[in-house]
């Protein structure tokens, strides 16, 4: 490693037979506009470039990989070129779609879904079918590590025809805090899916949590980019992003909007109210729970039995099951939980728990307590555990987790045809604040020269852009696509990098890209301008690399 991040961009038109490839430019201070290396897999290939994905250890050496999607091919195909000293032009591992046509590879991700240390690889095919229909489409995730073949682990399945599932995949930070990230993939029509990932995962892929606020025509998941600790609201909580480029905006047709989620509530106070004015040890009590800004009802709650640690938290108990009157003795805990079943053994979390609000709570305000249910047989619970205070406590306040996202915010523009939201990305942190920052394309904004709007996360989060990046031609497709660049010229900000696939400065359909490096106060001029050459439709897809060389 070199210590400066990479970055990749497509060009699908590019090359002999205009069959497609994939420019990778190092990081660098300077940084060259120069291509160090080119990605061409020969042979029969067509439109190779149409998705690409990186910066994610696929193979557990320690460096970051690259997928570059063939859509068009046959059924179509992802090429994964393995990072490191030895980066060559040439695919270690070359993953097929099945059937006829089924545009596998359109949509492309990496992640590490099972927490094994080792990134999955993740290919949509927006066009496979079953016998007798058409375009149900398919997710295909292939496990990665040393053991990393071409055989797809979980398929995931469009369950209508005309679904097209796969045609956008993500893998998410942990959204739910279940210490699992989440994988995120869009289906055209009628509705789009958040699939939870975790333990067992793939043995329940059908517990899709579905996310569809608008009609189809909306092109709700048109781009969608996911936070989490590196946090976009300052609320310390993972957001899930998803842009609907098609969101008409008080009557302002294909305005677009952007949507902000989160699986957690609040904040909501949480009381347990003793029903005698005085509370003493061993006493039958009864417990009122209720909640605030919220209408989420708990359903039941358990009473837990065991010695607590010095910092307030339970890590190891029995249930008791019940009524909702129990005789406690003075160091009892109260776990209130929702009415949902989990396996013994499976990790939850106090989230949130803030001390500050009422007495009893011992210990500091914590985020991420781990525990673990204990004992045999499936147990009460949520996939977050609410909170745990001590018999005392008259209320505490937390978050509380939702089984579908809740809609936090939302972004717009109020200008027809923009197109705002076709494409969304986690930049990073761009100013240096401790925050992650959100950029959304808008491809037709500015009758149709393009824009790219800057939100810096935080504390401050809101719904004005700060900076607003803009297109110098008219439809040349700048900003339909995004991505986090990474910190290219080591300075400790994260960059930017911009698409304009239309662009003709260096001939007809060559197509642009452009860098923008972060600073603490960042400015809307592009820093490199990287070309393409005529009709090779360059910055169709791009990423950040992370420090692939």
């Amino acid at each position: 490693m070199d210590g400066y991040d990479d970055v990749v961009i497509t060009a699908f038109d590019a090359g002999p037979g205009m069959t497609g490839e994939a420019y990778v430019y190092f990081g660098g201070s300077p940084m060259d506009t120069l291509v160090d290396l080119y990605l061409d897999p020969g042979g029969s290939h067509d439109a190779f470039g149409l998705g690409v994905c990186a910066g994610e250890d696929v193979n557990g050496d320690g460096y970051p990989d690259i997928v570059v999607g063939d859509a068009h091919w046959l059924s179509g195909r992802a090429y994964l070129y393995f990072g490191g000293p030895s980066l060559d032009n040439v695919a270690d591992l070359v993953l097929e779609g099945e059937g006829s046509n089924a545009h596998f590879g359109i949509g492309l991700a990496m992640g590490d879904l099972n927490a094994d240390g080792a990134a999955e690889v993740i290919a949509g095919a927006t066009r496979w079918c079953p016998p007798n229909s058409i375009a149900n489409g398919r997710a295909y995730v292939y496990y990665g590590g040393e053991m990393l073949d071409d055989i797809p682990d979980v398929i995931v399945t469009g369950q209508t025809q005309g679904q097209r599932l796969g045609g956008g995949v993500l893998a998410t930070t942990d959204l739910n805090l279940d210490g699992y990230r989440d994988l995120c993939i869009w289906a055209q029509y009628p509705e789009r899916f958040l699939f939870h990932a975790g333990e067992g995962w793939m043995d329940r892929v059908e517990e899709a949590v579905v996310v569809s606020p608008g009609p189809w025509n909306d092109w709700f998941g048109s781009g969608f980019a996911a936070f989490g600790v590196d946090d976009l609201t300052g609320d310390s909580l993972p957001d899930l992003v998803i842009g609907a480029c098609g969101v008409d905006v008080d009557r302002l047709q294909n305005a677009g909007m952007v949507y902000v989620y989160s699986f957690f509530h609040g904040p909501v106070e949480i009381r347990a109210v003793p029903r005698t004015p005085e509370v003493h040890p061993g006493e039958r009590l009864r417990y009122a729970v209720g909640a605030t800004n919220t209408t989420w009802r708990v359903q039941t709650f358990e009473v837990w039995s065991g010695a607590l640690m010095p910092d307030g938290f339970l890590y190891e108990g029995n249930p008791i099951w019940g009524p909702l009157e129990r005789t406690l003795a003075a160091q009892d805990t109260v776990v209130v939980q929702l009415n949902q079943r989990i396996p013994p053994g499976h990790a939850t979390r106090a989230v949130h728990v803030d001390s500050s609000r009422g007495g009893g709570v011992s210990g500091h305000s914590v985020e991420q307590q781990q525990l673990r249910v204990q004992g045999g047989g499936a147990m009460m619970s949520t996939r977050v555990l609410l909170v745990i205070a001590l018999v005392l406590a008259l209320a505490v306040t937390c978050r509380v987790s939702a089984e579908v996202p809740e809609l936090m915010l939302t972004l717009t523009r109020h200008e027809g045809y923009e197109e705002f939201g076709y494409d969304v990305a986690n930049v990073g942190d761009v100013n240096g604040d401790g925050a992650a920052d959100l950029v959304v394309g808008a491809g037709r904004s500015l009758e149709g020269f393009g824009r790219g709007y800057l939100y810096l996360g935080g504390a401050a989060f809101d719904t004005i852009p700060d900076v607003v990046f803009t297109g110098e031609q008219r439809n040349e497709a700048y900003a339909k696509s995004l991505a986090g660049a990474g910190d290219l010229n080591g300075d400790g900000f994260q960059d930017i990098l911009i698409g304009a696939r239309s662009n003709d400065e260096a001939g007809p359909g060559a197509g642009k890209a452009y860098i923008y490096f972060g600073a603490e106060v960042m400015d809307s001029l592009p820093d490199v301008e990287l070309h393409g050459q005529s009709g090779d439709v360059m910055g169709r897809a791009l990423a950040g690399c992370g420090d692939v060389n």
